[in-house]
């Protein structure tokens, strides 16, 4: 892919490679620099200090450019993430290629490293789960069928009425429980694929759906058998069974670092008949655990709820990935991949058994994992979650932060140098499957995020993070969540679902985001689905732009390339070969020009906001052109 050239310097881009082969660079500089004595390469892997240093050979001038080549450069220090610069030697000083904006420039300043990854050759991820819009479900908090029954179980609260709050206030003992359930149920999903259907929804994400204790499910009691709150086996097959046959896949959460203390694994409470790890050695399962010197067993992030599990153990994987393990299991039941749950806490080798057996369960089978960071570099670069033979992507929360700290603070900074920077570090077949949202499980509602107190522009944090603002704030804070402030919000959000939905990756839509839901987090951000009071324009909204998301053909493994951010008018393109994709998004609080290109000669509407046309974007309007 080549960047946009001035008139005296021309170079290629890199964006990834594979360790297999062998790769030459090049560059042609024109003849107006002056008589060049020597071009050389400099890589250096990320956190290493060894660094090749490559010299180009002048290969021939046409059209007054030079240009020089490499020889064969391999790369010995394996896969992972790489900077690059050219150093060149030009009337007897030296100066270095620099990228700035969308030009390659000289400059005489310290060297200006450039990046790519270098991944296994044998990296591919389903097509089907490229360029796909995302709808994920909390399975509880949906819709409930009537039809599936309600049994009476301990410790457990059932609201009868779907418009309660959730319990948000700590128990006798001074904890959350998350024990109430609204008992939204997979017929109760089943019954609404064409709702999702309509909202331009590829792929279907469903929390954790095996039989546990909690609401939310990520403390396992039973990972063979789905909660039967929730329906049987044979309803998720259908609700499986019927996605496909209007074009949708579904995911599944998995949730392998950890179990539920209250589970037949680990069985605390002797809820179950057999002998749990909590027991004691004379339980099968006492080695699957991690173990701890002071209380026995390691609990995740020390919640004695969630006890966790030692990758090491050979009884434990071959639980998991053995023949009718865990990962074949959930594959029989009709689904087509898996999001893992705190993936960043699971070591690579056990990440590559596991995106193993699930293509061996199911041959374009998708993996993908919750990494909160950068993926590359996180861990000091020496994890290898997106370099071809672990994980197929990543949920792309450094996507989610950038676009709410430009459209709510107007920083047009954060958000360039963070969609480049993921963009030219992540190998592109995960960067065109990554999960990129608004909101989800974890974080505030987009439409808090956008006019909600409590956020802050920070460099260092992300900015949905309230600090020390406990339930009772958030609740105080819901309460007088006004109108004014939700309208405001929706313009807001308008324009942010227009960055997110034409950025590279997978747009998702955390189920009631789209009819206005708003809260802080849990259990603020995990109300039941508002059927009934719904915010009808802003649904036609999502369902309009996924309409025009879907309606570009090549969006789904275009390149990308920002453009400008002046006056905080965001203008940012994706391209295709000669389709060009040219998306504008006005976050200032006056009416600005649409900035117009040469190229886009036979160009057309593809998408806009209300009032917002070629001739001017109002404040928070946003237009996106397509010359195709």
């Amino acid at each position: 892919m080549y960047v946009s050239l001035d008139s005296k310097v021309r170079a290629t881009e890199l964006k990834e490679i594979s360790k297999e082969k062998a790769y030459r660079f090049s560059v042609r500089l024109s003849d107006e620099l002056g008589f060049v004595e020597n071009v050389t390469l400099i890589l250096q892997k990320y956190h290493s200090p060894q660094r090749t240093t490559v010299s180009l050979k002048y290969i021939g001038t046409k059209n007054n450019v030079s240009t020089f080549l490499t020889e064969n450069v391999h790369f010995e220090f394996g896969t992972g993430l790489y900077f690059y610069c050219f150093k060149l030697d030009i009337n007897g000083k030296t100066s270095y290629i620099k990228l700035s904006d969308n030009n390659v420039i000289l400059t005489n300043s310290d060297m200006p490293w450039m990046e790519f990854t270098v991944t296994s050759s044998l990296f591919r991820v389903p097509n089907w789960a490229k360029g796909a819009i995302m709808y994920q479900i909390m399975v509880d908090r949906f819709s409930r069928d009537p039809s599936v029954p309600v049994f009476e179980r301990k410790r457990r609260t059932i609201h009868e009425n779907w418009n309660d709050i959730p319990d948000w206030k700590p128990n006798e003992q001074g904890q959350i429980t998350n024990t109430d359930f609204f008992c939204g149920n997979f017929k109760g999903i089943t019954n609404h694929l064409k709702y999702i259907k309509k909202l331009g929804v590829k792929i279907i994400y469903l929390t954790p759906v095996c039989e546990s204790q909690s609401n939310h499910r990520y403390d396992t009691a039973d990972y063979k058998n789905v909660d039967p709150y929730l329906g049987c086996i044979d309803d998720l097959k259908e609700l499986c069974r019927k996605a496909h046959n209007l074009g949708m896949r579904v995911l599944l959460d998995g949730v392998f670092n950890h179990t539920g203390n209250d589970s037949v694994y680990f069985n605390s409470y002797s809820t179950y008949p057999e002998p749990g790890a909590y027991s004691g050695t004379q339980s099968k399962y006492y080695h699957w655990y991690k173990k701890d010197p002071i209380s026995i067993f390691a609990y995740w992030w020390g919640f004695h709820t969630l006890p966790e599990c030692d990758p090491y153990s050979k009884e434990w994987q071959e639980f998991l990935f053995g023949k009718g393990g865990v990962i074949e299991t959930m594959f029989s039941w009709g689904i087509d991949g898996l999001r893992l749950d705190v993936a960043d806490e699971l070591p690579d080798f056990f990440l590559e058994m596991l995106v193993k057996c699930a293509k061996r369960c199911k041959k374009d089978a998708f993996v993908m994992g919750e990494i909160w960071e950068n993926a590359i570099r996180k861990f000091e670069g020496k994890r290898n979650y997106l370099l071809g033979t672990s994980l197929h992507s990543v949920m792309n929360y450094p996507f989610t932060d950038a676009i709410i700290k430009c459209t709510r603070f107007k920083d047009t900074a954060s958000f360039k140098y963070v969609t480049r920077e993921i963009y030219h570090e992540y190998p592109r077949e995960a960067m065109l499957s990554a999960m990129n949202a608004l909101g989800t499980h974890d974080i505030p509602r987009p439409i808090t995020s956008l006019v909600g107190n409590g956020m802050i522009l920070n460099a260092y944090e992300w900015v949905w993070d309230i600090g020390d603002h406990g339930r009772e704030w958030q609740y105080e804070q819901l309460k007088n969540f006004s109108q004014a402030d939700y309208k405001k919000a929706k313009k807001m959000l308008k324009a942010a679902l227009v960055l997110l939905y034409f950025l590279p990756g997978n747009p998702c839509i955390y189920y009631g985001d789209e009819v206005g839901s708003y809260g802080y987090k849990d259990p603020w951000n995990r109300f039941p689905y508002p059927w009934g009071h719904r915010d009808k324009e802003l649904l036609a909204f999502y369902r309009a732009i996924g309409k025009a998301h879907n309606s570009a053909p090549h969006l789904a493994k275009a390149n990308y390339r920002f453009i400008s951010s002046n006056n905080n008018v965001i203008v940012y393109e994706r391209t295709w070969k000669k389709a060009i994709y040219r998306i504008c998004v006005n976050l200032s609080d006056t009416t600005q020009p649409f900035p117009i290109s040469n190229s886009f000669k036979n160009q057309h509407v593809i998408f806009s906001t209300k009032h917002s046309n070629i001739k001017g974007l109002l404040p928070f309007g946003a237009i996106v052109v397509a010359n195709c």
